[in-house]
């Protein structure tokens, strides 16, 4: 299945949250299991190639920051139940 009408966009389907998240796990879990902190997370996974940061190989610019801030605003958010 395409997203946004571009081919080299794909998007699944799958049943669970469980089932998404498992090929991630199985191909970076290892490389970012135990990070704690938003900032060592969003670092890791331009170490070990889950992201470039850089727009002119595919990834996005900036990638650790920007991940690193929606990290911490997902927990503002969180807290204000």
């Amino acid at each position: 299945m395409t997203a946004k009408g571009d081919a080299k966009v794909k998007l699944a389907k799958c049943a669970s949250f469980e089932m998404a998240a498992k090929p991630f796990e199985d191909r970076w879990g290892e490389g970012v299991r135990g990070k704690k902190d938003a900032r060592e997370l969003s670092r890791t996974l331009v170490t070990i190639g889950f992201n470039t940061a850089k727009s002119s190989n595919g990834g996005t610019d900036n990638y650790a920051s920007i991940l690193e801030n929606i990290i911490r605003m997902v927990k503002v958010r969180m807290q204000c139940r």
